[in-house]
């Protein structure tokens, strides 16, 4: 027997029943052994249920979190690059050998950006 016609089973005994809300404990006592070990079981079943629930709730939470740093840090990524990329073109545009002023700032600027340090 499957648990839906279980279920079906003991709410046949328990409607059967005149007056359940008001039904004394002997006449509850006329409901099965195996109905109530089912009935016990099924309880625990949904225990087991909720405690991994929970787990997972707790590990959802672990993920997403690790998820917005992962974000953050891949923004920070993409602002380094940026920054790589603007020095770079600066470099590109310049002909090293005929400004020596314009050539110390490149530099300068690309040390400033390696350190971490951003351009205009």
């Amino acid at each position: 027997m499957n648990n839906k016609e279980m279920l079906q089973e003991i709410k046949k005994r328990v409607d059967g029943l005149v007056g359940f809300e008001n039904a004394s404990d002997d006449d509850l006592y006329y409901i099965s052994k195996k109905h109530i070990n089912w009935l016990i079981e099924q309880a625990e079943k949904i225990q087991r249920c909720q405690e991994s629930y929970s787990g997972l709730d707790k590990m959802y939470d672990h993920w997403r979190n690790k998820a917005k740093e992962l974000e953050k840090q891949l923004q920070q990524a993409q602002a380094k690059v940026e920054q790589y990329e603007n020095a770079l073109k600066k470099i590109a545009d310049i002909n090293l050998f005929e400004d020596i002023d314009r050539t110390t700032f490149l530099i300068l600027t690309a040390r400033k950006v390696l350190r971490g340090g951003k351009t205009q």
